[in-house]
């Protein structure tokens, strides 16, 4: 697989994971009579998203690229590229948590209640595309903490997209064509 595959296949996994999440929300509509709900079952996927958005922002771009693998750029670029893959999973676990604690509390609340699950899936929802598709901001970000020494990552280079221009953002598959990118 080329490289531009490797940053569309991890863009499907995550729409993918954001269509499950809105999908809780469907069935928590369609299976759950009720709509009250107490206070834990409101806060609760509130703190859980919060701690996930720290989790994401403070760990979920950190990775090393090895000193070993920074004697030539071949072994550089697939350093960077399992890295990317590795981070990027990371940010989707976690930001898919508020939705799963916002599901479960819904179920085992009493009375049982959707609004839990709704609002587990909006945060879900709103940390998937923030923090874990594989955007402009989610490749710049990774890519700075990688030449925070001055060494260069050649991340762009082995994910098979244009390199980042003085503004930080870079051109990724068909943003290039359309030159819309929500994120």
């Amino acid at each position: 697989m080329n490289s531009q595959g490797l940053v569309q296949q991890y863009r499907l996994i995550i729409g993918v994971g954001m269509s499950a999440v809105v999908m809780f929300g469907l069935v928590a509509f369609l299976v759950i009579p009720g709509q009250q709900v107490n206070a834990i079952g409101m806060l609760l996927p509130i703190v859980v998203a919060t701690g996930a958005l720290l989790a994401c922002e403070v760990i979920g771009f950190r990775g090393v690229i090895a000193q070993s693998a920074r004697h030539d750029k071949e072994s550089t670029m697939a350093s960077a590229r399992a890295i990317f893959q590795t981070t990027t999973m990371l940010r989707f676990a976690l930001a898919e948590t508020p939705a799963l604690v916002g599901l479960a509390l819904a179920f085992s609340a009493q009375p049982p209640s959707r609004v839990p699950a709704w609002i587990g899936a909006a945060l879900g929802f709103a940390l998937l595309a923030r923090v874990a598709y594989p955007g402009r901001r989610q490749i710049s970000k990774l890519q700075a903490n990688f030449e925070h020494n001055g060494q260069p990552s050649y991340l762009t280079e082995a994910l098979g997209i244009e390199p980042t221009d003085d503004l930080g953002s870079t051109r990724l598959g068909p943003i290039r064509e359309t030159g819309n990118d929500p994120f």
